[in-house]
């Protein structure tokens, strides 16, 4: 696996994949609901200084648009929600549903959380059911 060459998800790559339970790798994010309805998906991350560590997941946002990326992926935590966003970039305008239904993601939104992506325009049902909470509920 190498961070030079990505194994590049496209368009729904995985959606409805419900069993698939864990990620590890380098992947490029090339379109929408790749992840969708992958209810057991968690990421394998270890807090480390290095940033891209070997046998773990390694996302890379290659697209505008996240809409419903991970809608009901029940088993991602906050953990994984935090990674996620400080990956994204400015390319990113729609988190339409990219969150939705991800019920283990639960925890205090923060002020700056949109940092790496401040041209996302859309963001309609993005965080509803999830457990975060703070200056968007």
């Amino acid at each position: 696996m190498n961070p030079d060459n990505p194994i590049e998800l496209q368009q729904g790559a995985f959606r409805g994949c419900n069993k698939l339970s864990n990620l590890e790798g380098y992947f490029s994010i090339q379109g929408s609901e790749v992840f969708r309805n992958c209810s057991e998906l968690s990421f394998k991350r270890e807090e480390q200084n290095n940033g891209i560590n070997e046998g773990q997941t390694n996302l890379m946002f290659d697209t505008e648009s996240l809409y419903y990326e991970f809608e009901n992926c029940y088993s991602l935590t906050y953990a994984d929600f935090k990674y996620i966003m400080l990956q994204l970039n400015d390319s990113v305008t729609t988190l339409e549903g990219a969150f939705k239904s991800c019920s283990g993601i639960s925890g205090a939104v923060w002020r700056d959380m949109f940092i790496n992506c401040p041209n996302v325009t859309t963001m309609e049902e993005t965080f509803n059911g999830t457990g975060l909470s703070g200056i968007f509920y």
